[in-house]
Order: C-alpha cells, then structure tokens, then sequence
C-alpha cells in the first residue's frame, strides 16, 4: 500500500505471517503500557478548566466533554475510581459551559457531538458515582429530545449534527444503562421518521444510482446540505449569540446558493459512518426488535447488500454511491472513520452482531484489511 497523505502505508502484509505469537504478544503488552503512559499526558496537556471559547466546552471532538467520555470507557473497563472521578470533573466544565452560553436550539441538542452529548454522557457518569438524582435530571433531559427527533422535517439524519445523534445517544444510554433508560415508545417516533426520510429520498434520487450486484438501495440519505453548513458554520463561531446564529445561517445559505455548490451537493449520495447511509444503517440497527415492528428490516438489509458491493480490500469504500455522476470505479483513500473504510468496519461489524449472516463479516473483514 503506497504512503498518501490521508495514511502512512503498512509495508508489512500480514502480522501472522511475519510475527510468532511470542513478538504479538509483547507488541500488544507494549501498546497497553504506551497508552497507560500517554493518557496522564494527555490530560496535563487539556486540563478540566473552561476553554476560551465556549462553545469548545460541550463538543466531544474539541473540549472536557470529550476527556469526560473517553474517562467513562476507561472506567468501564478498568473500574478505577479515579478515573470516574476525573470524568466528573471533565464534565462538570462542560456543563457549565452549557449554563453559560444560553439555552440551545432544539436541533443543536439532537447532537451528540455537542449539546445532547452533554446529557447523555452527564446521566451515565453520576450513575457511576451513585447520584441517582443527578443521573435522573440529565436522563429527563435527554429523553425531552424525542419528540424534536421524531420531527418529519427535521433536515438532516447526520449522526454528528442531526437526527442520526439522537440515536447515537439512545443506544449509548441503553447499553450502558438499560433499555428503560430510553424506552421504545421514545426512539419509535425519531426511527419512524428517519426510515420515512431514507425512503422518500430513495423515491426521489435512487434512480440516478448505477444498479450494482444487489439493485439500489431502497433507503438513501443525502446529509450534507444548508442546515449542515450552517452547523459546521456555528461550531467555528463557537458561539450561540443570536447575531452569530444569523451570520452562520446566511453563510451558509449564501454558499448553497452557489450554483457550483448546489450542482455538487445535488449529485451526493454520501455513504459514510458519519454522514451518509452507512451511518444510519448503523444506528437503526442498535433498535433490531424496533426495526422489525416498523417493518424495516428488509429495507435495511437491502440497503446493507449494497453497500456490501462498495468494499474492496484493495482499494477501500467508495467515496459516494456510483450514479449518473459518479465514475463507479474511483475508490477513495480515506481510512478514517467518518467518511473512509475504517467506518464501514464499524458498519459490517454490527451488521453481522444482528443478522448473523456471513457475507457482513467477510465485508467487515475486507474493510479492515484494507485499514
């Protein structure tokens, strides 16, 4: 694999055929002591004290939300209390740097990225440290989303900065807290809504697709659009000032409005993690025994059988679903998980977790050895 800029290429072909079990064994108990020595580091380097601009304060990418987060996994994992300890304190910023920046719009709390993130990560730390009442106040919070979520005009099913957080969110909570902690009749709403999307846009865009071994997909998600820009255009304002708001929104309106821009986004059929289909796929099959009711499991398996034909272990995941735009051989070189083949690990993975069958982990696995 040549070295691009987006990886540095893995010269060696495969670990089992150049290491014994003796070299991988010391390997993996040198990464484990490497990443014990690095996160002490890590956390000197961000201290929990409220960053210059505020909206930093609650994004899990840029701020304590994120140091709370990473926190929780590792108590989960290792039970150190003061680990748990540290993420209250991490957190404690970022709530405070909520309270401070004014009451949200309720679609920047849809994303678990900012704002709902804050409640969701919030309910699980003080569960861990036995506040009950703490835990119950944040898990209200979050569960006055749903009726935002189930929203049929909501414009965007992005797992960052649209509805597709909400889920994220959802099945964070359920795994970590149980399924009472957001019961079916909450998430019923917000997934009847992102399958009638999925469908509608299929209706409406699926036939400029170029059919692949497995048909079009019946669900199609088209995320990047004037309501993202406008999000990504308030995240770098860091800030939630009602002049700031309408400066982002016609910014991004003024660039949509772009004929350049409208002819490009016009043509996406987005499949990444993040921002496209592969997402959504994944975060509706956290709800199986939902799926099923709603009468979606075939829709999703359908849609999981074409995108089965984007994976090549040689060249990665297509970049967008080939169409009457697209040239349906060019594969990108993006590994990352958002938009690249490292998402579709995720996505295969999960795909085999719920339906048990085969082919998902043999695209997993082509995925990953791309990786």
């Amino acid at each position: 694999m040549p070295d691009s800029e987006r990886y540095i290429g893995n010269d060696v072909a495969s670990a089992r055929d150049a290491l014994t079990d003796a070299e991988i064994a010391a390997i993996r108990a040198r990464c484990k002591e490497e990443v014990a020595r690095e996160i002490p580091r890590m956390l000197d380097a961000t201290p929990p004290v409220s960053p210059k601009r505020r909206r930093l304060g609650q994004e899990l990418y840029a701020g304590p939300l994120g140091q709370a987060f990473g926190l929780l996994h590792l108590y989960e994992r290792t039970g150190a209390n003061e680990q748990i300890e540290l993420a209250r304190r991490y957190l404690e910023v970022a709530l405070t740097s909520l309270d401070d920046s004014g009451v949200p719009r309720p679609d920047e709390w849809l994303s678990f990225h900012a704002s709902g993130g804050v409640s969701a990560v919030a309910a699980v730390v003080y569960d861990r440290l036995d506040d009950g009442a703490g835990c119950e106040r944040h898990l209200e919070n979050y569960r006055r989303l749903a009726p935002h979520a189930a929203d049929p005009d909501f414009p965007s099913e992005d797992l960052l900065w649209g509805r597709g957080g909400f889920f994220f969110g959802a099945a964070f909570l359920r795994s970590l807290l149980g399924e009472s902690s957001l019961p079916d009749e909450l998430v019923r709403g917000p997934l009847e809504a992102t399958i009638a999307t999925g469908r509608r846009h299929a209706a409406i865009h699926a036939s400029a697709l170029t059919p692949g071994r497995h048909g079009r997909p019946p669900l199609l998600y088209m995320n990047l659009n004037a309501f993202m820009v406008e999000c990504f255009a308030r995240s770098l304002i860091g800030s939630r000032a009602r002049t700031a708001r309408a400066l982002a929104a016609v910014a991004a309106r003024v660039l949509i409005r772009g004929v350049e821009w409208r002819e490009r986004l016009s043509r996406r059929y987005d499949i990444g993690l993040v921002h496209g289909l592969s997402g959504n796929l994944y975060l509706m099959m956290h709800f199986p025994e939902l799926l099923e009711r709603l009468g979606a499991t075939e829709d999703v398996r359908a849609s999981l059988d074409c995108l089965v034909d984007c994976i090549d272990a040689e060249r990665g995941m297509l970049d967008l679903l080939p169409s009457s735009h697209t040239d349906p051989e060019v594969f990108n070189d993006k590994v990352h998980w958002c938009n690249g083949t490292t998402g579709a690990v995720f996505l295969f993975a999960r795909a085999y977790e719920v339906f048990g069958d085969e082919s998902y982990l043999e695209a997993a696995r082509r995925a990953a050895e791309h990786v």
